[in-house]
């Protein structure tokens, strides 16, 4: 039996790396995955399109949050990401998120909708409140 399980500081992590799902086999993933969805008010999934598993990925979730980085790149495939979730389930919410906005990468973002920009900080490693607290206003909106 597979124990999709690990946890830091009372979050457990389900593993989305593509290599690691496809050796654990799509029913561990799938059971795994929906044993943390029971047990857990809020599940983020960190993970790359293409998924193997997108689809049923996409079944399981109330808010899609596409996060892009203030480059035209970026920008222009979570713009094609979005339009193909939106095309698959034209019901689910679509959000876009900016991660790791600086000050002079806002200057060239006028104009670009989006429901939050993560700050670009020093250590992100060290979890500041503040990149928290875009990601949360963004799923609890009036946060």
């Amino acid at each position: 039996m597979v124990r999709l399980r690990p946890n830091w500081e009372g979050v457990t992590l389900v593993p989305s790396d593509v290599e690691l799902v496809l050796s654990l086999g799509e029913g561990a993933f799938r059971r795994g995955l929906s044993r943390a969805i029971e047990r857990h008010i809020l599940t983020l999934l960190d993970l790359a399109y293409p998924h193997p598993f997108f689809s049923h990925l996409l079944e399981r979730t109330d808010l899609v949050v596409v996060v892009a980085l203030p480059r035209k790149d970026s920008l222009e495939k979570a713009r094609w990401l979005m339009g193909e979730i939106r095309r698959i389930s034209p019901e689910k919410e679509v959000k876009l998120v900016l991660n790791r906005v600086s000050f002079f990468s806002k200057l060239g973002l006028a104009g670009i909708e989006r429901e939050a920009d993560v700050p670009e900080v020093g250590g992100a490693w060290e979890f500041p409140p503040r990149v928290g607290r875009a990601l949360l206003k963004t799923i609890y909106p009036g946060w």
